[in-house]
């Protein structure tokens, strides 16, 4: 596997390995239905070479801070999930966007 680009972040407390693949290698281990992938479990955010964009980094990011809301278990309504999507927007959208930043420099650019 060919990782691009590779560094380390911490969420929320916990420590991600973020990777950026060529687009192949990407498409063998994740398939080609997607650009990006969080990997809850394993704590990886990998993305494909190709695809990278601000957007796509934001959309991934969001996902490890959900998935640090440990809220995957809960059977939770429709207006129970836009309440804790709210609360997290309202607790941590700015820090969100800081580290979708700091990703994209860093994983856009010769670093």
């Amino acid at each position: 596997m060919k990782v691009l680009k590779s560094d380390d972040i911490v969420i929320r407390g916990i420590k991600y390995k973020i990777r950026l693949l060529n687009d192949k290698d990407f498409e063998i281990l994740h398939g080609n239905q997607t650009d990006a992938i969080m990997l809850g479990e394993s704590y990886i955010i990998d993305f494909k070479a190709s695809e990278l964009s601000i957007r796509t980094v934001m959309h991934e990011v969001f996902h490890a801070y959900f998935n640090s809301s440990l809220t995957e278990t809960a059977e939770l309504s429709s207006i129970q999930t836009e309440e804790c999507l709210a609360e997290m927007f309202a607790n941590f959208g700015t820090e969100m966007v800081e580290v979708s930043n700091k990703i994209f420099k860093k994983f856009s650019k010769g670093e």
